[in-house]
């Protein structure tokens, strides 16, 4: 329980807004990759920093398959939460 609250009381900030839109804008990952990583870690999103750091076997593998290269350029928020089916069909790559 108090991991938990640790957890909360660490993305709920008054910058909860901007980190999000930050993180929801897939080009940051690309411009600002070390704060991209460090925002990531803060919250906790250790899944989607996996996919980051696996990037290039990711892009290897997609190739020019249309229907994956939309799904890794999908936000990893979906209707406000973590887009975990983009992450799923993601981790199968690597």
């Amino acid at each position: 329980m108090e991991q938990l609250l640790n957890i909360i009381n660490t993305i709920a900030t008054t910058k909860f807004v901007d980190k999000y839109n930050f993180l929801s804008n897939h080009q940051n990952k690309q411009n600002n990759t070390i704060l991209y990583k460090n925002c990531l870690k803060e919250w906790n999103l250790y899944s989607e920093l996996d996919l980051v750091n696996n990037e290039t076997k990711i892009k290897e593998k997609i190739g020019d398959d249309r229907r994956l290269n939309r799904v890794f350029n999908q936000s990893i928020f979906k209707k406000g939460e973590y887009n975990s089916e983009r992450y799923s069909k993601l981790r199968q790559l690597f």
